[in-house]
């Protein structure tokens, strides 16, 4: 094998062999000194660039916790306020229920007479007491469904 590399460097001029002789020992000296340049510089800028990218990200993590938990707060006392609420409309209608027992409102209905020759008006009056059984239901309800939240939480 070196006999045909001899034969072929033969064929050489003196500067085409100088030429191939510094290649081949800049691509010696590359591949010898280039992975310790490339190694000892690039790795510190990686960890350090690294390093502060974990700081960032902690401190980010923090701060989103931070909003979460201001905003689980003001989701809660929303709730506090929303149940004191209806706890005073679950009052106003139990008085109302109360007051209404004491006083029943009554309305003149006209009914004709269809047994009589004549057609007479005669006035009726019925008692009407307010129901407020449908409102009260949506009232528990609804109290129900904040205390669930607020004891989930």
């Amino acid at each position: 094998m070196f006999k045909y590399i001899s034969e072929i460097l033969g064929k050489f001029t003196q500067g085409q062999r100088i030429t191939a002789l510094l290649i081949v020992l800049f691509s010696v000296v590359i591949i010898t000194l280039g992975p310790s340049l490339i190694q000892d510089n690039d790795c510190r800028e990686v960890y350090t660039e690294l390093e502060n990218q974990r700081k960032e990200l902690l401190r980010l993590n923090r701060e989103i916790i931070n909003v979460q938990t201001t905003c689980t707060n003001e989701r809660l006392e929303r709730e506090r306020e929303i149940a004191n609420v209806l706890r005073i409309i679950e009052e106003e209608i139990k008085k109302m229920e109360r007051e209404s027992e004491m006083m029943t409102e009554t309305r003149q209905l006209v009914i004709l007479d269809t047994n009589s020759t004549k057609s007479q008006r005669s006035p009726a009056y019925i008692p009407i007491k307010p129901d407020f059984h449908n409102v009260m239901d949506k009232v528990h309800h609804l109290q129900e469904m904040i205390n669930e939240d607020l004891s989930g939480n």
